[in-house]
């Protein structure tokens, strides 16, 4: 990208908060160089690095088509989990295990150990199945899988039937689905490792 480019085009907003209170910025590197991102000053968010600063601009600008993308990903898990925990709560007692589509030892086994976990990208990123899931090139390609891996997860608890008591393992479930939300929020927002 040019200079003229990127005058042209400017700084679209934040596509965390939406402020229009960003600048671009630069700081210097290891290498005796310098790396350029775009900062928001509301909120915080900056990124990604680029090696001058209109490429900095582009990147920013680019960047949040995606970033708009994982949002409404994020917007309709939340409307799935309202959907559940509003079952949870409500439902009569009945078998928490049950579950269409996953064998509960399945379900159970992903909620105790997965869910419980304090979640690490790269411990995730591990305990994924190479055979079913390649390992993403990128860090927003291992973000896109996270928030794809949980959206199936959360998901398929809307389709509990009668979840579960609100004293028993219906709270825990309700429970644990927002921890996972913690998670994809926190990944969102976690800069790439370099």
């Amino acid at each position: 990208m040019t200079k003229t480019d990127a005058e042209a085009v400017g700084l679209l907003p934040c596509p965390f908060c939406g402020s229009s209170r960003v600048h671009a910025t630069h700081s210097p590197t290891c290498h005796a160089g310098w790396e350029y991102c775009v900062e928001c000053l509301n909120c915080g968010t900056d990124g990604p690095y680029a090696g001058n600063e209109y490429n900095a601009i582009f990147k920013w600008n680019d960047d949040r088509a995606e970033r708009d993308a994982l949002q409404a990903k994020l917007d309709a898990l939340t409307a799935a989990l309202r959907c559940v925990r509003e079952e949870i709560c409500t439902g009569p007692v009945d078998d928490v295990l049950w579950h269409r589509e996953i064998p509960a030892e399945t379900t159970v086994d992903f909620i105790c150990n997965t869910l419980n976990d304090d979640w690490d990208y790269d411990d995730w990123l591990a305990r994924q199945s190479t055979a079913l899931t390649p390992a993403p090139q990128t860090y927003d390609d291992g973000i896109r899988e996270a928030v794809e891996a949980e959206e199936k997860t959360l998901l398929h608890f809307c389709n509990l039937v009668n979840a579960g008591d609100a004293q028993g393992g219906g709270r825990e479930f309700q429970r644990q689905i927002g921890f996972a939300f913690d998670r994809l929020k926190s990944a969102l927002l976690k800069e790439p490792k370099p």
